[in-house]
């Protein structure tokens, strides 16, 4: 499902992080539900428009939107044009939801960048890797150019290739277009020969693992080891010993495929094939008498041997970290359904300190003053900490611009306090745009964080002489009374809607809850909600 919701999104050119869409899908406490889709375009900032749609009004919808079916496993589906419509419409037999989400959105969740720069950057190394490989077999094409090396060179690239999809497949890293040739017709289903008893080696050992290991060992030795040593002879013979080693694991495949499980595996017919073709160039090498059954050396024998092992080693303990880390984050994403369950966080929310936290007549207030969520930061204006938390708050105003307000509160800095209420009477209380000046007031004052920097950019000018004393003292008498009602041990402290925030919970978090919470609160209005 998390799958058809990034090529939708992909496909309407909309730059979200696979990673962080996931994240955001796999934790919601109602997945697999379109809600929990819902929810997570919210939690991205992308407007979008769930209906249900007849049968007779379903061509009026522009396409592409995704689209409720029957399956229970595959119950969501892509439509990008009206041939991929016309294929299922005949068997709607009653109204369905579709979803759909405007090209080009923008995205408005800074979270999402990061996962997305993280992703680029992978890319652009995953890339570099793949070049400086081809590179490495292009020289020594040149080093050794012959008609046969380069075929063992190709063949093996393209095995590496298939173990690769094998092992990522075995682990759950769904790629779509291998998913589709995986299940390409009725008698076609990896997953059937991937995880059965037959396609176990020992242990947890599986075929898959034992085709990537060879076919990158064959790739190191035919650009690595050969060019290296300037021997060509000793080590095709090696190979052509694997090669033959290779008969009955293709016979074994084929028949086991064939009669016990009754159903082909593609990617596994793909590695039959390149074994087959391999065995015909090995065969042909003994026939033209450029492989002898003399050619061996036992140095570089055992030297094979032991890269043979060394590369089974790496690959196995690489496999199983893997597997180590996804089960992982498979409990996390468990763990966090229940942590962002609505009951659960009200729960715990409502068993903190409760504190008032009425808007003052002067508030640094960013965002709707009647918004359903409140947040009440408690921060200081010299502390690193209190910078990273005013700007995650944000980072999250942005996301919910009208469900979520944020009041700022200082403790008292001498000067530093002073000035910027002071600034902030003059040139910003009170205007239109006074929330979009407040938040870019304090976050040029986290920039700088030092009082001479910031009147040079800030300057009051001839204003500070006609400041309404009374109005800032009174300001910064009812912060300082404030703290001292609420107790504040540490900055920032963030209250929402009068509950001090619980300390499992952070503000990314909020990104996942709000939704559901300002849904509770409207539906019920347990949680106290505030007004200015």
């Amino acid at each position: 499902m998390e799958d058809k919701i990034y090529s939708y999104l992909k496909f309407l050119n909309i730059q979200v992080s696979k990673r962080y869409l996931k994240k955001l899908i796999l934790s919601h406490p109602h997945y697999p539900s379109l809600l929990s889709i819902t929810d997570a375009l919210q939690g991205l900032g992308i407007s979008h428009q769930v209906a249900r749609v007849s049968k007779q009004n379903i061509n009026d919808v522009a396409l592409p939107y995704l689209m409720t079916t029957k399956g229970r496993n595959d119950w969501l589906q892509l439509l990008k044009s009206k041939d991929e419509l016309a294929a299922i419409e005949s068997d709607m037999d009653k109204d369905r939801v579709i979803l759909k989400v405007e090209p080009g959105a923008a995205i408005s969740n800074k979270d999402n960048d990061e996962y997305r720069s993280k992703e680029v950057f992978s890319n652009l190394i995953f890339g570099a890797f793949i070049l400086s490989a081809n590179i490495l077999i292009v020289l020594s094409l040149v080093y050794f150019f012959s008609w046969f090396y380069m075929a063992i060179l190709v063949t093996a690239s393209i095995g590496v290739i298939t173990g690769y999809l094998l092992v990522t497949k075995e682990l759950g890293l769904i790629l779509n277009p291998i998913e589709a040739l995986c299940h390409a017709g009725e008698n076609t289903n990896c997953d059937s020969i991937l995880n059965s008893e037959g396609a176990k080696i020992l242990g947890d050992i599986k075929l898959s693992d034992a085709v990537i290991v060879y076919f990158t060992f064959q790739l190191a030795t035919g650009i690595l080891l050969i060019p290296f040593t300037g021997e060509i002879a000793p080590f095709l013979w090696i190979l052509s010993v694997f090669s033959v080693l290779t008969i009955p694991v293709i016979a074994y495949s084929l028949f086991y495929q064939y009669f016990k499980e009754r159903f082909w595996c593609p990617l596994c017919l793909a590695v039959d094939i390149i074994l087959i073709i391999q065995a015909g160039f090995f065969a042909w090498m003994y026939a033209k008498k450029i492989i002898y059954l003399r050619s061996e050396s036992p140095l570089i024998s055992a030297f094979s041997v032991f890269l043979f092992g060394m590369i089974s080693f790496s690959v196995v303990l690489l496999k199983n970290k893997l597997q180590e880390v996804k089960e992982s984050e498979e409990e996390q994403l468990e763990t966090k359904r229940v942590k962002y369950s609505i009951p659960v966080f009200t729960h715990l929310l409502t068993r903190e300190d409760k504190v008032n936290t009425q808007f003052f007549n002067q508030e640094l207030l960013i965002g709707e003053p009647d918004a359903p969520v409140n947040l009440v930061m408690a921060g200081s204006l010299s502390c690193g900490p209190c910078k990273a938390g005013f700007q995650k708050a944000v980072n999250l105003l942005a996301v919910y611009p009208k469900k979520i307000s944020l009041a700022v509160r200082f403790l008292n800095s001498a000067d530093n306090r002073k000035y910027i209420l002071k600034y902030w009477l003059h040139n910003i209380c009170g205007k239109d745009e006074e929330s979009r000046l407040t938040k870019h007031l304090l976050q040029d004052w986290y920039r700088l964080m030092n009082l001479k920097k910031f009147k040079k950019e800030y300057p009051l000018g001839d204003k500070q002489n006609v400041t309404d004393q009374t109005v800032l003292e009174k300001i910064e008498e009812q912060q300082d009374e404030w703290f001292d009602h609420a107790e504040i041990e540490g900055t920032p402290t963030f209250f929402i809607n009068g509950y001090k925030k619980p300390e499992n919970y952070t503000l990314k978090d909020m990104v996942i809850i709000a939704p559901g919470l300002v849904a509770h609160l409207r539906q019920t209005g347990e949680v106290v909600k505030l007004s200015r």
